[in-house]
Formats: structure tokens, sequence, C-alpha cells
């Protein structure tokens, strides 16, 4: 998160300070704000006008090919080996939800984390997180695209310690339709971590999922 600066608490133009510190934007900020310009500031609403409009500018410098590349390469850097399973089917959600102009791309996550690796790779389309903790929905709120919507405290004790996560996803697409976010015909990128049982041969499973909405279950 990045403060704009005090450029606009006596004048309605950005300073060059505040239009500076939103270059971080370009360096993968998640968001910006305002402290004076809105507390004290004689143009709070001109002050918001202002940073949405440069705001935009940034997001549209950032064209599909850059920004793929831009958070490759900075998630090679920054990506614990442990994670690199994680962030690659992240990285592969953003492609698909993209080729395919899917609407939102869904996630059930316990810490947060899974949203955020998404979220790291910039999507053209917004990221609904499902979480069980209220901490961390309002953790997740300041990442880009990210729209957390908590859970049932009670399922905290479902998945990954029992209920299946394919039931979770489905709860989470009937979630999503119910306020309006996707209907019948909507394509949606889901990504989850699943627990290995007994039978398999892995401990956790980065699963990616594509599907196009139905009030009807479908045919193979």
């Amino acid at each position: 998160v990045f403060n704009m600066g005090y450029g606009t608490n006596s004048t309605t133009v950005p300073a060059l300070v505040g239009r500076g510190d939103l270059v971080a934007v370009l360096d993968g900020a998640d968001a910006v704000m305002l402290s004076g310009e809105t507390a004290a500031g004689k143009y709070p609403l001109e002050s918001i006008k202002a940073m949405k409009s440069i705001l935009r500018e940034a997001d549209d410098i950032i064209d599909e090919t850059t920004s793929y590349a831009r958070s490759a390469k900075k998630s090679a850097n920054v990506v614990p080996l442990a994670d690199v399973e994680l962030d690659a089917v992240a990285r592969a959600a953003c492609r698909a939800a993209e080729a395919l102009d899917a609407k939102l791309i869904t996630c059930v996550t316990r810490s947060g984390q899974l949203a955020k690796a998404v979220a790291r790779h910039r999507p053209s389309v917004p990221i609904v997180a499902f979480c069980y903790d209220a901490a961390v929905g309002r953790s997740l709120a300041l990442h880009r695209a990210v729209t957390p919507i908590l859970l049932d405290a009670g399922a905290a004790k479902c998945d990954v310690l029992g209920t299946s996560m394919g039931l979770l996803r489905a709860e989470s697409v009937r979630t999503c339709r119910e306020l309006g976010y996707v209907a019948d015909g909507d394509r949606v990128v889901s990504v989850d971590r699943a627990l290995g049982k007994a039978h398999d041969a892995f401990a956790v499973a980065q699963t990616l999922k594509i599907y196009t909405v139905s009030a009807e279950g479908g045919e193979i």
C-alpha cells in the first residue's frame, strides 16, 4: 500500500510527488491511499478523482504481455521454493481467465495465500476469495482485484479437515450467482488446494478448474 502524499491539500491539481507515488502501481502495488487530502484537505473529492484517473492510466500502461512477463519475473524472485507449484497454478488461472473471457476467478482459502498468489499476477477479472477468518478477509481486501467473502464459521471445521473441496467449490459458485457476480452461461476459473487422501501419491494438490455456470448438471 502506498500513500499518495500531501499533493492536493490546497489545490485541485495533483503535485508531482503525488503522481510520482502512484508509479508504484507499475511496480505491482496492490493499493494506494490518501491521508491529509481527505482528512484535512480543501478538495477531498477532487483528490480521489485525480487518484482514480492516474490509477486507471497506470493500469492501461501495463498491457497483457508486460503484465505476465513482469509477474513471472517478480514471482521468480519472491516466491519461496515450497510455493512454486501454487504460483504456477495462480499464473495459469490468470492466463486462462484472459483467454476464455471468464467472468471471474474464485478460490477457497484458509490462510489467504491462494488469493494473494492469484492477485500477484494482476488478472483482468475480479477474484472472489472465500475464507473462514475475518482477519484473513480484511487482509485480502487490500489486494488488487480481490473481493473476500466470509464463509460460515462452522465451515472452518469442514474442508481441508473433512468436507469435499468439490462441495465448497459448488457452494462458492452458488453464492456468486446469488450475489450477481455470475449468471448462467458465464465462464468461471476456480483455484483451490486439496489434501491428498491415503491412496494418493501427494500431500497437497494445487487445482485449476474451468467451467461454464449452469443451473443444470452436465454430461461428459
